[in-house]
Formats: structure tokens, sequence, C-alpha cells
């Protein structure tokens, strides 16, 4: 959340506590599921008590995404979607990329394409028949073999132990 340091807390008053105390400190911090920056909160409505509502979290932190996204000018798409992703977690297009050593050498923008996979589309309903096939287009998800499991499945980066 702050300095570096990730926390779980046991209850939602414990982490607004937490957060409150930080805000005092003056402290730059993230918080939530998708990690909303302490800077962004007045512009997009959130406080340190909205901040832990599940869905607002995601609305905010998905809407951020997209505008870093849009905001891109020239290059690829994919180089597009990787500045966006370093500007989501730093605020800028550069520091994403910097390899991180508590992260086993890896970037914030390489720790999350090693986490995606290809979604299929959402077609829309067709009422004649439901077709529950599988379109050979959708990509496998790239699985390891000697990956030993240290955390929960919903915790993608491992950034709580």
């Amino acid at each position: 959340m702050s300095d570096n340091e990730s926390r779980q807390f046991k209850s939602l008053e414990e982490a607004i506590r937490y957060v409150n105390n930080l805000d005092r400190q003056g402290k730059n911090y993230s918080a939530g599921l998708m990690q909303i920056n302490s800077n962004n909160f007045k512009s997009y409505g959130l406080d340190n008590n909205k901040v832990f509502d599940v869905c607002k979290n995601i609305q905010v932190g998905a809407k951020i995404l997209t505008e870093n996204f849009e905001r891109q000018q020239g290059g690829s798409e994919q180089k597009k979607v990787r500045n966006a992703l370093s500007r989501f977690y730093s605020g800028n297009d550069k520091r994403g990329y910097i390899k991180e050593f508590n992260h086993d050498g890896k970037s914030y923008v390489e720790r999350v394409e090693q986490k995606a996979y290809k979604v299929p589309a959402l077609l829309p309903p067709d009422n004649n028949s439901l077709d529950l096939s599988i379109s050979k287009d959708i990509a496998t998800v790239k699985t390891e073999t000697n990956f030993i499991q240290r955390t929960s499945s919903w915790d993608v980066f491992g950034d709580f132990k």
C-alpha cells in the first residue's frame, strides 16, 4: 500500500483505520482490489471508505486503465496497452517496465503479461439455438508444471504472503 509494503486486513474497519493513518501522515498509497492510488481518489469520487467497495474499486480501476490507453499516441496497440499498464502502476509510461528485485526481477508490465490469456468474444444471444461449442480461436492458457502455489488463487501477482 505504501512504502513498498503490502497489507491484508482482518476487517474493513481495520483497513480504513490504516489508510486514514497513512492520510494523516501525508503518505501516497494505493488501496483496494485494483490498487487505486490515493492521488486519484478525489478525481474519481473515492475516499478512504469508498475505495474498499469492491464494485466501485473495479469500476474506477477499469476507467483509469481505459483512460490511460486512450491517451496513448502512436505505436502499436500492444505498446499502447503496455504503456497504459505502466501508467496505471506508476503514473508514467516508464516505471512499469523497470525490473523489480522483490518480484523475481520482473517488471509490473511483465507480471501482467504473464497472467494474460485471450478471452473469447461475447456474442449476442441467438434465440433460435444455443451453441455451447468452443471456438477454435480461443487461446490456451500457459501453465507452469513446476509452479508451487504459495498464495491464494486470487492473488495473481503473489503480493500477499
